[in-house]
């Protein structure tokens, strides 16, 4: 059965939705906000890997590795600097890469999530960085998700 793109984002999303449910829910309970933050990662995986076997980027093969590239760059030069939160600039570039692709050959529907998130991440790291808010300010990242649970795409 072949999935419709709006259906892939929306996988992503609700799996987007789960990791905060747990997040906040061993975070609270356990106080384990410092080391579950990785899962966050999970859905970059998630939709590259819906989008290697169906393609809806129309990305040759190459292109479609990028993401999922950027975040095991970004988790391997964390591990072995061990400076996360500076490396963050990495991550950075992965909403500015799909902006530029989507602004060559979609129209700008396309290009609503790697906007928010973009804005996002840029508020993030900038608020974590200057006032040292990272834990109440990534619930702003909730939003991107919630995009593609009312947007249609196909």
């Amino acid at each position: 059965m072949k999935l419709t793109l709006t259906a892939s984002l929306r996988i992503t999303a609700v799996v987007l939705i789960l990791i905060s449910a747990i997040y906040v829910y061993f975070g609270v309970i356990e106080g384990m906000w410092d080391s579950l933050w990785l899962l966050y990662l999970l859905p970059f995986f998630v939709w590259w890997l819906m989008n290697v076997f169906e393609n809806y980027t129309k990305m040759p093969f190459f292109y479609r590795g990028t993401v999922p590239g950027v975040v095991i760059f970004y988790i391997l030069v964390s591990l072995l600097t061990d400076e996360w939160v500076l490396t963050l600039v990495i991550i950075t570039f992965v909403p500015f890469f799909i902006l530029i692709y989507n602004a060559k050959f979609y129209p700008l529907k396309y290009s609503i999530i790697p906007i928010v998130a973009a804005f996002i991440l840029i508020i993030y790291v900038s608020v974590g960085l200057y006032y040292q808010l990272w834990h109440p300010t990534w619930m702003m990242f909730i939003i991107v998700p919630l995009i593609p649970l009312f947007q249609k795409y196909d």
